[in-house]
């Protein structure tokens, strides 16, 4: 046992001279560069781990920047959202206000063909099915509303009262089957009858074969 040991401690002994012999061999000689060889050997021990740092460091500020700057963009392009809906919620505000004046520039034009024969009136309900053609307004009769009146607007008739109550009155859609009104043509004075189809269109019945009527010309009521 002992001539094991000794070996292994003449062994740890040799090794450390060698060490002290390169360090000082290191601090002894230079480079041509007038470097000590040390210092070369110093530096070639670094330069990894201090690469190796570097990398690190590169890539951990990459990623860094990168999640601030995918953080900025969204905080970004939430705001650009933002805007984007309350400019839409503008502009609807604008078409609804130019729609009203509008309407009350062409209100205010057919009350001048018509003064004092007119009851300004709004639609505020419908009948209970989808396709029904009965409007209900808020004017009645203490508002001077009789059934069988005309109810018109500045593109033409709409239809006619049907029931007439205190605050409110039906009204039966030109489009309506079970409507009809005598009309006369505009360029050609031709008279027939006007009719619902049920649908979104309404028919001229009743016209001579020998009158003519050309595409596109007016009717307007004959009563």
């Amino acid at each position: 046992m002992r001539p094991n040991h000794q070996r292994r401690r003449s062994t740890g002994l040799l090794g450390v001279v060698l060490v002290a012999q390169l360090l000082l061999l290191g601090f002894q000689v230079k480079t041509q560069s007038d470097v000590q060889l040390i210092r070369v050997w110093a530096l070639g021990l670094v330069t990894p781990f201090a690469r190796l740092t570097h990398w690190i460091h590169h890539v951990l500020t990459q990623s860094w920047d990168n999640y601030v700057w995918l953080v900025g963009a969204r905080k970004e392009n939430e705001r650009l959202q933002r805007e984007l809906t309350h400019l839409r919620l503008e502009v609807q505000r604008l078409r609804q206000e130019l729609a009203r004046a509008e309407r009350a520039q062409a209100l205010a034009m057919f009350r001048k063909l018509y003064p004092g024969q007119l009851i300004a009136a709004r639609v505020i309900g419908r009948g209970p099915m989808h396709s029904s053609h009965v409007i209900l307004i808020d004017r009645g009769t203490r508002d001077g509303l009789q059934r069988g009146m005309a109810v018109m607007t500045p593109a033409g008739l709409v239809g006619r009262v049907v029931a007439c109550y205190s605050t409110a009155a039906q009204v039966l859609l030109i489009t309506d089957a079970n409507f009809a009104a005598g009309v006369v043509s505009q360029k050609h004075n031709v008279t027939g009858t006007l009719k619902g189809t049920g649908g979104v269109n309404c028919r001229v019945d009743y016209v001579q074969m020998e009158q003519v009527v050309e595409p596109g010309e007016w009717f307007y009521t004959s009563g």
